[in-house]
């Protein structure tokens, strides 16, 4: 099955990118959009997206540690199509997903003449996926990871084991670049009503954890970490004020 969520945060991509909004650079995100997924998006378009600012500062980080790190590993990859809009930038790309998500991506690039970049789909329980990843990359290589949208779909217990696992497996210390949902965001009825659409559309039910517990997590281990959330998200891309609450976050962890 084709992930709902990958497929609506492409259409959210594609019309923005059509609209010309600041925030989007991802001119390819129409390829992999139906008509169905477009009309969802017109449907419940707003002026600014967090999606939108969460995917663009996770692509500039993308695109500025790739002066010190040679290695990069998109967690629950779907669409996304950095790899292919910015060729040549890394040693070495990997992209995470379903063996399904994985099929649909690589015949959308092969028909469109797109490069299609190396796969691994992980199959078991979280933390025998996480062992097969780490194991399909390269140890001696500085390595950024990156999960949009990916790691608020397991457990703390399972995030906090799969760094544990990266910072023992590497040479040198990875970075990581993710979003994560407040631990005050289910307090929202208008999100609890999200969450029960998206348990509905058969994806997994997500976790939620206070920005506090993450930064500990990281300046114990010696790391920086910065936090971004929606209204400096805003404040930074767009020059406005983001007026809904900041019940959602994006951490950059590295040295």
């Amino acid at each position: 099955m084709l992930s709902h969520t990958a497929q609506v945060l492409t259409a959210r991509r594609a019309l923005a990118f059509e609209q010309g909004n600041p925030l989007v650079l991802d001119n390819l995100a129409s390829h992999f959009v139906t008509a169905e997924y477009m009309n969802i998006a017109r449907r419940s378009d707003d002026a600014v997206h967090y999606v939108l600012m969460r995917h663009r500062v996770l692509e500039d980080y993308y695109v500025e540690r790739a002066k010190t790190h040679r290695q990069a590993v998109i967690l629950g990859s779907g669409f996304d199509t950095k790899f292919q809009r910015h060729a040549g930038l890394w040693q070495r790309h990997l992209e995470v997903d379903t063996h399904e998500m994985v099929a649909h991506k690589r015949d959308v690039l092969t028909r469109h003449h797109l490069s299609v970049p190396d796969f691994i789909t992980p199959e078991g329980e979280a933390i025998e996926q996480f062992k097969q990843i780490l194991l399909a990359t390269d140890p001696s290589l500085p390595t950024l990871f990156l999960g949009e949208g990916y790691f608020m779909y397991f457990s703390l217990d399972h995030f906090k084991g799969f760094f544990d696992m990266a910072f023992n497996y590497y040479h040198t210390q990875p970075s990581f670049g993710f979003d994560m949902i407040s631990d005050t965001y289910p307090q929202n009825p208008a999100n609890r009503a999200v969450l029960e659409r998206i348990r509905a559309a058969g994806e997994k039910v997500m976790t939620w954890c206070g920005p506090e517990v993450i930064k500990k997590y990281f300046l114990e281990k010696g790391i920086d970490v910065d936090v971004w959330f929606p209204s400096r998200l805003q404040g930074h891309y767009l020059k406005t004020k983001w007026n809904k609450e900041d019940d959602k976050y994006v951490v950059l962890a590295g040295r």
